[in-house]
């Protein structure tokens, strides 16, 4: 009895890189595990400048409370529990005067809410509300006073 040179179960031709499972990939084509703003501007909800002006007050926000996220929000090492970073005295107070004025604009309008929530924040729950075009002109007009700002 002659046997084959191959012996047991044919190899698949897999890819090399680990792509994950096929749910997973459906998932990040969707966009779901991208950054909210990004899912904007992907959608053309909002344009460049728009986009632009969301990540500058995210950073004027980080500059004078510390970076939002889940590991670094709140450090009982720093003073009050806030992990800011000086880049230069002169020039983070010249910030976070930039970041009071455009957030007592946003007050003033009652759009604060919605441009946290959504530039600083990354409130997922929020992705629900992008049908509601209200919503959205609310964002955009957020958006343009932190333009004005600048």
């Amino acid at each position: 009895m002659n046997f084959s040179n191959k012996r047991g179960r044919p190899k698949k031709n897999k890819n090399k890189i680990d792509l994950g499972t096929d749910e997973f990939q459906n998932k990040k084509k969707s966009y779901i595990f991208d950054n909210l703003l990004n899912i904007l501007k992907i959608r053309d909800i909002i344009d460049e400048v728009e986009y632009k002006n969301a990540f500058w007050f995210r950073y004027l926000y980080s500059v004078k409370f510390g970076n939002p996220n889940v590991i670094t929000a709140y450090n009982i090492s720093k003073v009050q529990g806030i992990n800011t970073f000086i880049i230069n005295k002169n020039k983070q107070e010249r910030m976070e005067k930039i970041y009071n004025k455009i957030s007592f604009n946003l007050q003033k309008n009652g759009l604060k809410n919605i441009v946290m929530n959504i530039c600083i924040f990354d409130k997922l729950d929020e992705i629900l509300q992008l049908s509601d075009k209200e919503y959205l002109e609310k964002l955009k007009e957020g958006l343009e006073i932190i333009g004005a700002g600048r």
